[in-house]
């Protein structure tokens, strides 16, 4: 099983079996994921979780 996906991936239904639908920011590679989020992964763990939530709403990563 691969642990990271192309965004294009993540956004198609079904997803890749095995991937979490509330977390699909940690399949991204660190290139896409600070591409896609406009922060590094560090930045990105530091927010509270609800800010978390937000974003990840705000570039489609969740529905």
């Amino acid at each position: 099983m691969k642990t990271q996906y192309p965004l294009e991936e993540l956004l198609r239904s079904p997803l890749p079996e095995g991937v979490d639908p509330q977390h699909l920011e940690v399949y991204l590679s660190d290139q896409d994921f600070q591409t896609i989020l406009e922060m590094k992964r560090d930045e990105y763990a530091s927010l509270p979780s609800w800010k978390q939530t937000d974003l990840k709403k705000s570039k489609g990563l969740l529905c």
